[in-house]
């Protein structure tokens, strides 16, 4: 199995639960986690993430994508999933 579609399990789990608003609602619209090309939606470029959202507030200033290749630190999805703060 590709790891996209590993990721598109879990995003496809975890979209209906409120992680698909939450991840519209930080990036302005911008990063749908239920959208049909997943794997173009999480490299686009976000030109807005809402750091002062609770659990949002460490990610990294340098953090511009849902996922950022071999950079966990500039990956938002990657920082939503593993923060205990996300709530």
């Amino acid at each position: 199995m590709a790891l996209i579609d590993r990721v598109k399990t879990i995003c496809n789990r975890l979209a209906p639960l409120g992680w698909r608003d939450l991840l519209l609602h930080v990036t302005s619209d911008q990063l749908d986690i239920a959208a049909p090309n997943l794997a173009a939606e999480l490299t686009k470029i976000l030109s807005s993430i809402d750091r002062t959202q609770p659990g949002f507030e460490d990610f990294s200033i340098d953090g511009t994508k849902g996922i950022f290749s071999r950079s966990p630190s500039r990956s938002l999805l990657y920082h939503a999933l593993a923060s205990p703060l996300v709530v």
